[in-house]
């Protein structure tokens, strides 16, 4: 019996921090309900239209903060393959929020877009997960299985420099690795690119996905995608 009453005593840590898990679990779910259940004023309806072809069109879309500041007003575009469309302005205008309310990301704005065709989204800093080269270079996707083709798109991008990290793992696609770890920024987003040669997606946004890589490089691998994926 003293034993059994004691669990609670010896226990006491373990169940604060798993109080603590729920909890914050509980916010994120109902941050989660709050975002979809956004305010009237802004409200908007999104159209995703059948992948025929690539082509964007934006109409009287205004992107909002959280609070409900408008960050971009009355954004009006049409483009479809092959056209590449250039969005420039002073930092912190919106360009990058403008980007994940077409992907899905931020329902914080008020209009209409429709996206047809297939689509890959490019931020800054790519989602690299802890995994091998095959699935980390397949993302979102199921894993290619074709070797050749994985190899291929890898040398399309420039990783395949005998002073590169990846120079040596190229041959070895089924070991995970934490690539964040290993790889160079530069490295790591033309190991994110090297998804658009192998998906070849109809639409590509690229949120300054070249940063981290000097002018040259980024201008070459900038014609690369123009060529592999007209």
């Amino acid at each position: 019996v003293q034993d059994s009453f004691g669990w609670f005593t010896d226990a006491y840590r373990r169940l604060i921090e798993w109080a603590a898990v729920i909890e914050r679990l509980s916010g994120f779910q109902t941050a989660l309900e709050q975002a979809e259940q956004k305010s009237p004023s802004l409200q908007s309806h999104q159209t995703d239209l059948p992948h025929h072809s690539g082509k964007v069109v934006l109409q009287n879309l205004t992107v909002y903060t959280q609070t409900g500041s408008p960050l971009l007003t009355d954004i009006h575009l049409q483009a479809r393959s092959p056209e590449w469309v250039l969005l420039e302005g002073r930092s912190g205008i919106g360009k990058s929020t403008l980007l994940r309310v077409l992907a899905g990301l931020w329902p914080y704005y008020h209009g209409s877009f429709s996206l047809e065709g297939s689509r890959l989204f490019f931020p800054q800093r790519p989602y690299l997960p802890t995994d091998t080269l095959r699935q980390t270079v397949s993302y979102p996707y199921s894993a290619c299985q074709d070797d050749h083709l994985i190899q291929t798109v890898l040398k399309q991008v420039g990783l395949n420099s005998p002073t590169g990290r990846l120079h040596t793992l190229m041959n070895d696609l089924d070991t995970s690795y934490e690539w964040h770890g290993i790889l160079s920024g530069g490295e790591q987003q033309r190991l994110s690119l090297a998804r658009a040669l192998l998906h070849k997606p109809q639409i590509l946004f690229l949120d300054e996905a070249t940063n981290q890589l000097d002018d040259e490089s980024a201008l070459m691998l900038m014609q690369t995608l123009k060529q592999h994926l007209p």
